[in-house]
């Protein structure tokens, strides 16, 4: 598949199996900007975000039905993740200055039951959160549960998403991060800003508790 969002709202799907193309397009998706998407690496599953302050999840393989919608963000869902090696974990960053972490399973004990389920929060920036990645290999995980985020407050950190601690925060860019990801068999970091540089930070990869 390839997937593609505008700001209309709308999700295309084009799927190029048999040689051929097919277009599905979802014309209400969301209410507001769609500011992020997320394709799973195994499953039929798309995640959306948006400055309608949710997040959707969609099934790909039936005609992109929202399966449920997660809440929970106070301001826009810049960005969201699905998690490298656990199928059911996703994240998001938002403006609201939080990191959250959900399960794609469905949340029983909400009403209606196409609600998503919540797990925890980080919690940290001192301003709006732009970007998020996942320190990404079977083996990395293993070295240590990182995430990196960006944020509007000019700095980068590391968190363990497991001890649900913040263990670094990189310094150095002199306007908003927007785009911050872990090379992917090396101990470094790469990240953007609108101070219209790119830098590259090395971090430490063993589990910081």
């Amino acid at each position: 598949w390839i997937v593609a969002a505008s700001d209309d709202g709308r999700i295309s799907v084009f799927s190029l199996l048999d040689g051929g193309t097919e277009v599905t397009k979802v014309d209400e998706a969301h209410p507001d900007y769609i500011r992020s998407l997320a394709v799973h690496s195994t499953r039929n599953l798309l995640l959306s975000s948006s400055d309608d302050l949710t997040v959707k999840l969609w099934d790909l393989e039936y005609n992109c039905a929202c399966i449920r919608t997660f809440y929970g963000h106070a301001h826009y869902v810049m960005m969201v993740k699905f998690h490298p090696t656990n199928p059911d974990l996703f994240a998001t960053a938002s403006l609201d200055r939080t990191i959250r972490f959900w399960s794609t399973m469905e949340d029983t004990s909400s009403s209606p039951l196409s609600e998503g389920s919540e797990l925890f929060v980080l919690e940290g920036h001192e301003s709006g959160v732009n970007c998020i990645d996942f320190f990404s290999s079977q083996e990395q995980q293993r070295q240590a549960p990182l995430l990196a985020s960006g944020s509007d407050d000019k700095t980068i950190k590391i968190w363990n998403y497991e001890s649900r601690q913040m263990v670094h925060t990189l310094s150095g860019h002199t306007e908003n991060v927007n785009a911050v990801i872990f090379h992917p068999t090396l101990p470094v970091i790469a990240s953007t800003s609108e101070d219209c540089t790119v830098r590259f930070w090395q971090h430490q990869t063993r589990n910081d508790n």
